[in-house]
């Protein structure tokens, strides 16, 4: 069973509200944190050359795994520090992992055998973990689990006042929206929070939500308790039952010409009747751009999650125009939740 909450550090602003975050999501679950730096030559922290005392392979070693040392601690300490949402992050297990390689390179790889992967958003210019950079482009586009991508204020007081917001979901009613809106269900059960669904209609260009059209209709097993029902218990759901709380979504094909709001109730309705579930607020309905709606709805929100649905091709296409706008804007902790095992 995959437990670990891989998350990627660099002595950032982002990476340190990513730790921060991923802390905190650990000590609901239950699991450890493994901390990873990468740190060759193109991927390592100017604070690890700082501290080094040569340019030697074993001395930068040294220095990257005191680094990590160091900002795992200020992030222990930093989860003591009044908040008292955050003070079980101290207790978190973490294990603390340097690697000589290049950053995507080590986090995909650390991805394989964990069940989430968080990484900070960060301005181009300001680190290599930037989701604009390759780094996070490739953790994005390639990690086989679910990532979180957080903003570097996700830690301050600035952004507490979200603790006790609802988790949201963007669904359209395709698979990939129902098994997010399955793992947003899990999450929100965890935080003790409402989730809330946003259906996003068609734009210009494609059909009007109020169109029938031929459709994939997602149909969840409602047997299937939520992964994380009760809160802090593990749901045996085979193959998905993961730490990172990811699990996969029954699906049923046809060909059926259905309204595609009548198949996005049917996933609220089936999240709704699975063991554990949170409450359900009621479905929002709107036109326009997608990106655009969900990051404004995403300002009342703790965590907006996401399904990818890219077929691949392009990087963009591979994990669907709405999200990738919507990791490029993040305002808030951001999950994709990818369809695959």
């Amino acid at each position: 069973m995959r437990t670990e909450i891989v998350v990627g550090v660099d002595a950032s602003p982002g990476s340190a509200a990513a730790l921060a975050w991923a802390l905190d999501d650990a000590s609901r679950r239950g699991v450890r944190v493994r901390a990873v730096l990468a740190w060759a030559d193109d991927s390592r922290p100017a604070e690890v050359d700082a501290i080094a005392t040569s340019p030697g392979l074993e001395d930068l070693a040294a220095a990257a795994d005191k680094v990590l040392r160091r900002l795992v601690a200020a992030a222990r300490y930093a989860s003591t520090g009044g908040d008292r949402l955050r003070l079980s992050g101290a207790q978190v297990p973490v294990d603390e992992r340097t690697v000589y390689s290049t950053a995507a390179h080590a986090l995909l790889q650390e991805s394989f055998d964990a069940g989430l992967l968080v990484i900070g958003a960060e301005p181009r210019a300001a680190t290599r973990w930037a989701l604009a950079g390759p780094v996070g482009d490739a953790c994005a586009h390639e990690a086989p689990i679910p990532l979180v991508v957080v903003p570097p204020d996700a830690g301050t007081a600035r952004s507490r006042h979200r603790a006790g917001k609802p988790v949201l979901v963007g669904v359209d009613g395709s698979r990939a929206s129902a098994i997010a809106a399955r793992w947003a269900a899990g999450e929100a059960a965890l935080r003790r929070v409402p989730l809330r669904v946003l259906h996003v209609a068609a734009v210009r260009g494609t059909a009007p939500a109020q169109s029938r059209v031929p459709m994939t209709i997602p149909v969840i097993n409602r047997t299937s308790a939520l992964p994380w029902a009760p809160v802090g218990a593990v749901a045996a759901t085979g193959r998905g039952g993961r730490g990172g709380g990811w699990a996969p979504v029954a699906a049923a094909r046809t060909h059926a010409v259905l309204d595609p709001v009548d198949s996005v109730r049917r996933v609220v309705a089936g999240v709704r009747t699975m063991p554990g579930a949170p409450p359900v607020e009621p479905m929002s309905v709107a036109g326009g751009a997608a990106a655009t709606l969900l990051l404004e709805a995403a300002g009342d929100a703790q965590l907006l999650v996401l399904g990818a649905r890219g077929a691949g091709g392009f990087p963009a296409l591979s994990l669907g125009s709405t999200a990738h706008q919507c990791l490029a804007r993040v305002s808030c902790p951001t999950a994709i939740i990818r369809g695959h095992g």
